[in-house]
């Protein structure tokens, strides 16, 4: 199969993955379709391109705290390119017909660890006193309202994505004990287009953080607003969908206690 055959094809199987053209996950994932065949023709397999795209995005956190700021561009080019990989790495489990939950599970793990390890980066950049004259236009706001943003930043994100994996996992559980139906992402009961507008705004502040370094307190706060959002949701549609008996649960926790 060419390049150009190879690129129609991975366009054909995720043509059910985009659900929204505007957001700057389509374009990168539109990106991956031209990257992906490189690692197609090496024999990668999908679990070898997850830890590539892993060790691209921890690398690009470890240049930006041991270097700092200076090596902004590099830190955010390797991100973005980290971000790419990542999508690569289901393009070839689809071509592959190799898709599996493992892969899905560490995938979603090292990207929730190299976004945190990003954002830690950031913080040593931003709060780095050697540095302080990349911050001018940050002058007036008190070094310890800045990193209490951030480090608020970096304790929420891993906080979405445990409460959107949990949400998922109880919903399944309750449809296989109520015999329901219920999608398990909240993405089916409500309208993302606000949580995709601000996810948009936090890949745009990264890129303009490149430009100006004030962006990178933007970017905190447009993550510490959407973590909040997400998590509210969550909660609010896990209050809704899971106000059933838990009766079987607790009947097998009571029985393995017998048992012991």
């Amino acid at each position: 199969m060419n390049y150009i055959e190879l690129v129609k094809k991975i366009k054909d199987i995720n043509s059910s993955q985009i659900t929204n053209i505007y957001t700057f996950d389509a374009l990168i994932r539109f990106i991956s379709y031209f990257v992906t065949p490189i690692f197609y023709y090496l024999k990668m397999s999908p679990n070898a391109v997850t830890y590539t795209s892993a060790i691209v995005g921890f690398g690009s956190a470890a240049i930006g705290i041991i270097y700092g700021i200076e090596y902004i561009v590099l830190v955010i080019l390797l991100f973005y390119l980290h971000l790419v990989i990542d999508y690569c790495d289901g393009n070839v489990a689809r071509l592959l017909n190799k898709t599996s939950f493992f892969g899905r599970f560490i995938d979603g793990l090292f990207n929730v660890l190299v976004v945190s390890g990003l954002q830690i980066a950031l913080f040593v950049m931003i709060s780095d006193p050697l540095h302080a004259e990349h911050f001018k236009p940050l002058a007036k706001i008190p070094i310890l309202y800045i990193e209490l943003i951030c480090l608020i930043s970096i304790a929420l994100y891993p906080v979405q994505h445990l409460i959107y994996d949990r949400y998922s996992a109880y919903i399944r559980w309750v449809n296989q004990e109520h015999r329901l139906d219920i999608f398990p992402s909240i993405k089916s009961a409500m309208s993302f287009k606000t949580i995709h507008l601000f996810d948009n705004l936090h890949y745009l502040t990264l890129i303009l953080s490149i430009y100006n370094i004030s962006f990178i307190l933007l970017n905190f706060i447009i993550n510490i607003i959407l973590s909040f959002a997400l998590i509210y949701f969550h909660i609010k549609y896990s209050y809704i969908n899971m106000n059933v008996s838990a009766s079987k649960y607790h009947r097998v926790k009571k029985e393995e206690g017998i048992g012991d």
